[in-house]
C-alpha cells in the first residue's frame, strides 16, 4: 500500500515543477536577451569582439535571435576586416557554402588567405588543400605544401597525412632540382643543402617575418566582396590612401549598391546629388537610388521585425511544448499512482467498485428471470447515456473545428494572463489537432459502448435452453464490463479536454488546468465505501 508520505512526496513534486516551468522560461530569454542588446551596442561601435560575437551569434541562432546567415555573413565581414583572423576564416567557409553570401571560391580563398597569414590554423590548412584541388585559383602544388607545412607547423595531423601524400605522388618541387645552390651543396657542402631544404620549409616566408600582410582591399572588390566595395568607395571619397576621385568611390559604390548595401546607396545619392571631384551631379540617379533605397528600407524593416518576432515565437514555442510535455508527466504519474493503488486494492476507485457492482448484478439477474424488466429498463438507460455522450462529442468535435479559425483571437482577447503563449499557426494547428483528437476518441469510445451494451441486452433475453458457453453469466458480466470501461474511456477523454482547452489561453492555463485536473481527478475516483467495500465479494457458486 502507498503510504501518504509517498504520497504527499508526489503533490510536492508535481506543485515545483509546475513552479519551475513558470520561472525558467521568462528569466533564460530576458538572459539572453540582455545580452544580445549588450553585444550589439557594442559591435556597432566598433569593437572587433562584439562584431565577430554577434555573426556567431546569427550563425547558431543563439542569445535567442533567429538564424541569419545574411546578418551573420555581414557582422563576419567587419570583424574580418578589422584583423580577426577567426572572423576571417569563418567568413572563408561561408563563402565556400554560399551560405549567407553569393558563393565565390575565389572569396573564399581570399579570406582563408588573409586568415592563413595571420597564423590561423584552420585557415592555412584549408588553403593548403584549395591550392592542392584548384579551388578560387589554379592548382599549385608549391604553394600548397608551403601551407601544409605552416598547418603543420602547428600541430596539423591532416596537414601532415596531405604531406606525407604529397611525397608519395611526388608532386614535389620542380625547380628544386635545378636550383645552382642546391648543385653546388651536393658537390662540396652537404650539410648546406640540408640548411637550403630547412630553409626552404620554414613555416613563414621569409617576407612576412617582420610583420603581416595587410587585408588587400581591392582584391577582395574585385573579386565581388560587397562590404570591401563599400569600403574601398569610401577610401576614394575620402582620399584615405589614395587621390581623391568621387567618380572612381560612385563606381565602387553603385557596384556594392547593386548588391543591396544600404550605406553605398546612400553615399551614391549624396554623391550624384552634389557632385565634385570628377563626378558630375545627376538628379535624375540620386532619385532613381534614393527610391531603390526606400523600397530596400521598407523590406529591411519588414525582415528585421519578422526575424524579432520569429526569435519571440520560437522562445514562447518552447513554453508551450514543455508545458505540454510537463501537463503530460503529471497526468501519467498520477495514472501510475492509481495503478498501484488498485493493484493493491481492485475497489480502490469508483471504477473498480463498479465492475464488482455489474459483475453482481449479470449474475443476480440471469439467475432470477423476474428481473428481466429491470434489466432492460437498466441497460437501456445506459445506452441513453452512452448516446448523449456520444451525439455530445460529435458536437465538440464539429465545434473544433470551427474553433480553429478563432483560436487565436479569442487568445489575443486573454493576451495580459498569456504570459508565455505561442501565436505560431504551427503550434495553434497543434492544439486544436490535440483537441480534436480527444473527442474523437470520446466519441468512438461511448459509441463502442452503446454497442456492447446492445449485445448484453440480447444476451439477457436468450432463453436458457438455447444457451450457449458465450452466453454463460460470467462471459456476459464481462462484456458488460467492457462497455463500462468504455464509458469510462469516454469520460476520460472529456476530463483530459478540459487542459487542452484552457491550452488555446497559453501554456500557463495548461499547467494550472492540468495539477488542477490531477487533484480533481484523486477526489472523484476514489471509492468512499471505507471498510464496508472490503467486504464485497463475489458469492460462492
Amino acid at each position: 500500500m502507498v503510504q501518504p508520505s509517498v504520497v504527499r512526496r508526489f503533490w510536492s513534486l508535481i506543485l515545483a515543477g509546475a513552479v519551475l516551468l513558470l520561472i525558467l522560461p521568462a528569466s533564460g530569454a530576458s538572459a539572453a536577451s540582455d545580452e544580445a542588446a549588450v553585444t550589439r551596442a557594442l559591435a556597432e561601435q566598433g569593437n572587433e569582439s562584439a562584431q565577430l560575437l554577434l555573426g556567431l551569434a546569427y550563425l547558431r541562432g543563439g542569445w535567442g535571435l533567429a538564424r541569419d546567415p545574411t546578418r551573420a555573413s555581414r557582422w563576419l565581414e567587419k570583424a574580418a576586416l578589422a584583423g580577426s583572423s577567426y572572423a576571417q576564416d569563418r567568413l572563408a567557409d561561408l563563402y565556400e557554402a554560399g551560405l549567407g553570401v553569393p558563393r565565390s571560391e575565389a572569396l573564399a580563398r581570399d579570406w582563408r588567405e588573409k586568415a592563413a597569414h595571420r597564423g590561423n590554423l584552420h585557415a592555412q590548412l584549408k588553403l593548403g588543400e584549395m591550392y592542392l584541388s584548384g579551388k578560387g585559383a589554379p592548382a599549385q602544388a608549391q604553394l600548397a605544401r608551403q601551407w601544409l607545412q605552416r598547418a603543420q607547423s602547428g600541430g596539423s595531423d591532416e596537414a601532415a597525412r596531405l604531406l606525407a601524400k604529397l611525397d608519395e605522388t611526388g608532386a614535389s618541387d620542380p625547380d628544386r632540382a635545378k636550383d645552382p645552390l642546391v648543385l653546388l651543396a651536393q658537390r662540396a657542402y652537404p650539410e648546406l643543402e640540408w640548411l637550403i631544404a630547412r630553409i626552404k620549409r620554414l613555416p613563414y616566408g621569409l617576407d612576412e617575418l617582420a610583420h603581416e600582410r595587410p587585408v588587400r582591399l581591392d582584391v577582395l572588390a574585385y573579386d565581388g566582396d560587397v562590404e570591401a566595395q563599400y569600403e574601398l568607395g569610401r577610401q576614394f571619397e575620402q582620399g584615405r590612401g589614395v587621390a581623391r576621385d568621387w567618380r572612381m568611390a560612385a563606381w565602387w559604390y553603385r557596384r556594392a549598391a547593386m548588391l543591396d548595401h544600404p550605406k553605398a546607396i546612400e553615399r551614391l545619392v549624396a554623391l550624384y546629388d552634389g557632385g565634385g571631384y570628377g563626378l558630375e551631379a545627376d538628379k535624375s540617379q540620386a532619385r532613381r537610388w534614393q527610391v531603390h533605397l526606400a523600397q530596400l528600407g521598407m523590406s529591411a524593416s519588414r525582415t528585421s521585425a519578422g526575424q524579432a518576432n520569429g526569435a519571440r515565437l520560437d522562445a514562447e514555442a518552447g513554453a508551450d511544448l514543455l508545458a505540454l510535455l510537463f501537463s503530460a508527466a503529471t497526468v501519467a504519474a498520477y495514472y501510475y499512482f492509481l495503478s498501484l493503488k488498485v493493484r493493491a486494492d481492485p475497489t480502490f476507485t469508483i471504477h473498480g467498485v463498479n465492475q464488482l457492482a455489474r459483475r453482481l448484478w449479470v449474475l443476480s439477474v440471469m439467475q432470477n428471470p423476474s428481473k428481466d424488466v429491470m434489466a432492460v429498463q437498466t441497460l437501456r438507460n445506459f445506452i441513453m447515456g452512452a448516446s448523449l455522450m456520444a451525439s455530445t462529442a460529435t458536437l465538440l468535435i464539429i465545434g473544433t473545428l470551427t474553433l480553429s479559425g478563432q483560436a487565436e483571437s479569442i487568445s489575443r482577447t486573454w493576451q495580459v494572463l498569456n504570459l508565455h503563449g505561442s501565436h505560431a499557426p504551427e503550434i495553434w494547428v497543434m492544439k486544436v489537432l490535440l483537441l480534436l483528437v480527444t473527442f474523437i476518441i470520446a466519441f468512438f469510445a461511448f459509441a463502442m459502448s452503446v454497442r456492447l451494451a446492445n449485445h448484453v441486452l440480447f444476451m439477457l433475453n436468450v432463453p436458457e435452453q438455447a444457451a450457449h458457453d458465450e452466453l454463460a453469466p460470467e462471459n456476459v458480466a464481462n462484456r458488460l464490463n467492457r462497455a463500462g470501461s468504455l464509458f469510462a474511456l469516454g469520460m476520460r477523454a472529456y476530463f483530459m479536454a478540459i487542459p487542452l482547452a484552457f491550452w488555446l489561453f497559453g501554456p500557463t492555463f495548461l499547467v494550472f488546468a492540468a495539477v488542477g485536473l490531477v487533484i480533481s481527478l484523486y477526489r472523484l475516483d476514489r471509492s468512499r465505501m471505507g471498510a464496508s467495500r472490503r467486504q464485497l465479494a463475489v458469492p460462492d457458486e
